[in-house]
């Protein structure tokens, strides 16, 4: 059995992959992402996340 193989036979695919990055801003990397790679805003909380065609990334913040 191949390692992308389930017990059934099945082959495991993946439809893509979302980094999550820990930053030490959420609101600046946010700025960088939309003002200077195009990036639009889905969500900004606590964390956020961003996204431009099918790229995303979301930011986990270490603010204390």
């Amino acid at each position: 059995m191949d390692r992308s193989e389930t017990a059934s036979g099945d082959r495991t695919t993946f439809g893509g992959v979302t980094p999550i990055l820990r930053v030490s801003s959420v609101q600046a990397s946010v700025d960088h992402y939309t003002r200077v790679l195009g990036f639009k805003i889905d969500f900004f909380e606590v964390i956020a996340s961003v996204s431009r065609a099918r790229h995303a990334r979301t930011a986990v913040g270490d603010e204390r």
